[in-house]
């Protein structure tokens, strides 16, 4: 399995290329820009893959978060790209022209999902493999790609897409 955790690339320098529906994001390392693609430590599928419109979705819960350092890491990271999404006027690199004025006054709408009683979850869309047998609750490890930043009318968000499953269950 791939082994890039998010912790090997630097937030901050997030750089954003347009595409029709928003922008593409990347990492600028070492002058070259480079997709952002990082295996999820295990987590838990609580509800295996889901249709949502013509789309197949799948959430990555962090169980135990608190109690794990590095699913607790893990997730402090995916928060940090969150709150820099949210105020992208933080980040190291210049922001392509129009960007500013595409999100401001849009809702940012957030892939992680907290609620009370119930361990966070990181919704992605997914398209790719599963190696394993996945379902409702399975623990697996993940590889992820931080894909794009897209936006509507109204709102704006990032698009996580999970590329590989790799099922831990016993």
């Amino acid at each position: 399995m791939y082994t890039n955790k998010i912790s090997d690339y630097t937030l901050e320098n997030i750089i954003f290329g347009s595409n029709r529906f928003g922008y593409n994001i990347f990492e600028l390392y070492k002058g070259e820009k480079r997709k952002i693609s990082f295996t999820t430590p295990i987590m838990k599928i609580p509800f295996a893959i889901e249709k949502y419109g013509k789309k197949e979705i799948v959430n990555l819960e962090f169980t135990n978060y608190n109690d794990d350092n590095d699913t607790y890491n893990f997730f402090m990271t995916l928060k940090k790209l969150d709150q820099l999404m949210l105020q992208p006027m933080n980040l190291r690199l210049t922001l392509p022209k129009g960007f500013l004025e595409d999100i401001s006054n849009k809702t940012y709408i957030s892939f992680l999902k907290e609620k009370k009683y119930f361990d966070p979850i990181m919704r992605t869309t997914y398209k790719g493999d599963i190696i394993g047998d996945l379902g409702k609750g399975s623990l697996a490890k993940c590889i992820v790609d931080i894909d794009s930043l897209w936006k509507t009318k109204t709102s704006y968000g990032v698009l996580l897409k999970t590329k590989l499953i790799e099922t831990c269950d016993d």
